[in-house]
């Protein structure tokens, strides 16, 4: 891969599933936008690869450019351009290609997928626009259609990608990749997310596994809802507290602690792949609807996906929307 890459990137998951894809990720720039990231990691990211100066602005930054120039264009418009003079520096920008929408920057781009909204666009296909829509993209310097100028897709799943996207797309499969590592890529990657070894090394498949996701955070309910949600989930499986493992999603606020004393929280800062490819099993593996389960296939007896209980106390339209997903 050419040496002239910046990665753009958000999440933990997608960070380390570029690192699995590319073999040469040591060699390139990093970019780390939003603030699902922890300042802990960027620092750790810091000591193994160069990261450019820019991640003093973006890191933290929900949207390093706005929906919208209405409020203040000139602001807009400026961080359109020095954003297209940043990344047309590189060949190659790999990484949420999703998030950056400058029609003004022609590097050639691969998305590597931050899980189920990336593959449920690949499923769909590119929409449909009316004029007015694309004439605003345009005046915004926005991708007139989403992902029409990305080149590739990375993807842990194999799926039927609709037609647009079906020669684009790239499946990597997780387990096997790993597995080609060395003992140093390995170590080196372990080190990277700050593995735990004492917290998993107590883990075994007596345990049940909850895979939260970022309900409140995304306004789809109150985190009281939230977390009643979750209480009576756990009771209708007889899920007992001391034998659960709780893994937190990135962008989640949420003191899980405090709510599940006696249960074992993992980091919210490790890709939950990690758990599998360290041969960890558990008993069941539970959620809503986080694509991360699946990595569970093989490590779990039961993987339970349960979708949308009237006691989380949903929205209807983000009922039918949580229903309509390919799990």
């Amino acid at each position: 891969m050419n040496k002239n890459t910046l990665v753009y990137e958000n999440t933990y998951y997608s960070l380390f599933l570029y690192m699995l894809y590319d073999k040469n990720w040591l060699e390139s720039d990093y970019l780390i936008f939003d603030n699902r990231i922890s300042y802990d990691f960027l620092n750790r990211l810091k000591e193994t690869v160069h990261c450019i100066d820019e991640n003093i602005y973006y890191n933290g930054c929900k949207r390093p450019i706005p929906k919208s120039p209405i409020r203040n264009p000139i602001n807009f418009y400026k961080k359109k351009l020095i954003q297209k003079e940043l990344f047309n520096q590189y060949n190659l920008i790999v990484g949420n290609i999703e998030h950056l929408d400058n029609s003004l920057v022609n590097s050639y781009k691969i998305q590597i997928e931050d899980g189920l909204g990336t593959r449920q666009h690949l499923r769909e296909g590119i929409k449909k626009t009316n004029f007015l829509s694309r004439l605003k993209k345009r005046i915004y310097f926005r991708e007139a259609k989403k992902f029409s100028s990305t080149k590739k897709f990375i993807i842990a799943e194999s799926i039927i990608a609709a037609t647009p996207f079906k020669n684009k797309t790239i499946h990597i499969d997780i387990k096997s990749t790993w597995n080609k590592k060395t003992n140093n890529e390995k170590s080196l990657i372990l080190k990277l997310f700050n593995v735990n070894a004492v917290q998993l090394n107590t883990i075994n498949d007596s345990f049940n596994l909850l895979l939260t996701q970022p309900l409140n955070e995304d306004n789809n309910c109150t985190e009281e809802d939230k977390i009643k949600g979750y209480r009576l989930l756990l009771k209708k499986h007889s899920f007992s507290e001391k034998s659960l493992i709780i893994k937190p999603h990135p962008k989640e606020n949420t003191d899980y602690q405090k709510y599940f004393p006696n249960a074992t929280i993992i980091d919210k800062d490790f890709p939950i792949e990690l758990m599998v490819l360290l041969d960890i099993n558990v008993n069941n593996v539970i959620t809503l609807f986080s694509t991360a389960a699946s990595i569970f296939n093989d490590n779990s007896n039961k993987i339970i996906y349960s979708r949308a209980p009237s006691y989380f106390n949903f929205k209807e339209k983000y009922i039918k929307k949580i229903n309509s997903l390919n799990l």
